[in-house]
């Protein structure tokens, strides 16, 4: 049941949210929701990928967390099928010219993917001239009128209260409707949507619902697939929701085991974990199956040595990650994104990592879209913020202490000029219109987040278990300790944190391979003396 299943997730001093709570004559509560560790935000598409043909299952988080991700002919049609969408409602660009923009986005996908022909060229043509259809056609019989400036592309939400944050592909301007657009199939035998979209589109509408207060009855959410094309009104119950949360809670819970269990975590893993129903269909048994065996042969058959390093260094950046998205236990302390929701204005103000009380003025290209925007600060602003050129932050509507980036739709920018009175915001994705953007209002930037940063080190780690090659040139670094000419400088015994000895080793040789000129050494056939020369010269150029 997911109440036994979260009671054996739980650990001393757990934060959990209760959600649609009763209370009972004699005062108990009765909650429908739990949400364990809300704070720690799980992407929506995480959760929905662990729903697979053999039944939900976090584990599926692992192989996405860990394994390499595959370039595929389908993948790259569903990013052409976001830049049809994407022109359609802004430029009604023709076919050439959109293939030509996402070409040039993915230049080397379409230069080394096998398949890339005639045929698949073809199948683009269709998606566009179907997503075309679905606009002028399928919009317009929804109440969608693309053609007045009413929708925002791919506004992002982040929802505390459920612990969870997404990126609508499209979002009308009354927050009223949702649309989701999918390249692949329906599911074909019972003719309607595939479960894990239409769990997407639910949790979509809750986030509206516990984030900005809207009712649910009057979010209505659809899923275009582009393929036939097809537009389903999604309807789905609140039991699903809960068992999305359970799956939520699921990831939590394993990012938990890595973090400071992941050694005996990874051990005790078994195929049962990911195939709860045993379920031997032809898919599971032909496709889900084998990658299923390919990681916990990868995991299982690793040396001590090699298991050692990969289970200390996932932990370690399983922590950074965590203190990136959650913080630490000081109370003076600004670290973490969940500081946008749990930390007062006045102490955003004093680390810098707020800008308040701005106007904006759009800036539009050429062909009138709302690429960018000039936040002027107030003429009496004083504050010091600790924003860069190149930051990535969140713009959102404050006009009041009450306004937080969690009950307001934000939009993620980049900020490409810094100035003392103003910023020019660069938007991830230009819009037509206002995109539903007040200026007659006060906004705030805050600084973003992403996952994305740590998904090459997480592939990278787990890389580096199928390549003995560098799993045995790790060996000479970390553990022969007398074979390194700088004892004084790195010696493991005294450095307390095994974490920072094991850190400090990988990038000191790491940063000797990337080195150019005079300072490059293979480590097979590095002696003592090499070895101290090259430190001393990397700590001469470096100063360190």
């Amino acid at each position: 049941t997911p109440e036994g299943q979260l009671c054996a997730q739980l650990y001393p001093l757990a934060t959990l949210n209760l959600l649609d709570v009763d209370t009972d004559e004699e005062g108990l509560l009765h909650p429908r929701l739990f949400v364990l560790d809300p704070d720690f935000l799980v992407d929506i598409t995480s959760i929905c990928q662990c729903l697979r043909e053999s039944g939900p299952s976090p584990y599926f988080h692992l192989l996405a967390k860990f394994m390499p991700r595959e370039d595929s002919l389908a993948l790259q049609l569903g990013n052409a099928a976001n830049q049809f969408l994407d022109d359609t409602l802004n430029t009604s660009a023709p076919f050439l010219e959109s293939m030509q923009r996402t070409f040039r986005d993915y230049p080397l996908q379409y230069c080394t993917l096998e398949g890339v022909d005639e045929r698949f060229f073809e199948q683009c043509r269709a998606q566009h001239a179907h997503i075309r259809t679905a606009v002028a056609h399928h919009f317009r019989e929804a109440g969608i009128r693309a053609g007045q400036d009413e929708v925002q592309l791919e506004p992002s939400f982040v929802c505390d209260a459920l612990g969870i944050q997404g990126r609508m592909d499209l979002l009308t301007a009354d927050l009223t409707k949702i649309v989701e657009l999918k390249s692949g199939k329906q599911d074909e035998f019972h003719g309607t949507f595939r479960l894990e979209h239409a769990l997407q589109m639910a949790l979509y509408k809750e986030i509206l619902h516990y984030g900005l207060g809207r009712a649910r009855q009057e979010v209505k959410t659809l899923l275009l697939y582009s393929r036939y094309p097809v537009l389903h009104d999604i309807r789905l119950g609140a039991n699903h929701i809960a068992r999305a949360l359970c799956l939520r809670n699921g990831i939590v819970f394993i990012e938990r085991q890595l973090r400071t269990n992941a050694a005996a975590f990874l051990d005790a893993l078994d195929e049962e974990a990911f195939n709860p129903t045993h379920c031997q269909s032809r898919l599971y048994t032909g496709y889900v199956r084998p990658r299923i065996e390919a990681f916990l042969r990868t995991i299982h058959s690793a040396t001590p040595l090699e298991r050692d390093y990969f289970c200390t260094m996932t932990a370690f950046v399983a922590r950074e990650q965590m203190l990136a998205k959650v913080g630490d236990d000081r109370a003076d302390s600004d670290r973490g994104f969940a500081q946008a929701w749990l930390c007062d204005t006045d102490n955003k103000r004093l680390h810098g990592n707020i800008l308040t009380d701005l106007r904006l003025t759009p800036r539009r290209d050429a062909q009138g879209l709302l690429t960018h925007v000039v936040a002027t600060l107030p003429a009496d602003d004083t504050s010091q913020a600790n924003f860069r050129e190149g930051d990535s932050v969140i713009l959102y509507e404050r006009n009041t202490e009450a306004d937080l980036m969690t009950n307001r739709q934000s939009m993620r920018c980049q900020v490409e000029e810094l100035h003392a009175d103003r910023l020019l915001l660069r938007f991830s994705h230009p819009q037509r219109g206002d995109s539903g953007l007040r200026f007659d209002r006060l906004f705030a930037i805050e600084p973003a987040h992403s996952d994305a940063l740590f998904a090459p080190l997480y592939r990278g780690l787990y890389a580096l278990l199928t390549c003995e090659m560098l799993v045995v040139q790790q060996r000479s670094v970390v553990h022969d300790q007398h074979d390194i000419g700088f004892r004084n400088d790195l010696t493991l015994d005294a450095v307390g944190n095994d974490d920072i000895a094991l850190g400090a080793a990988a990038a000191l040789f790491s940063a000797v391979n990337r080195r150019e000129g005079d300072i490059v050494a293979g480590l097979d056939d590095c002696r003592a003396e090499d070895l101290t020369e090259i430190h001393d010269a990397l700590a001469a150029d470096t100063g360190e």
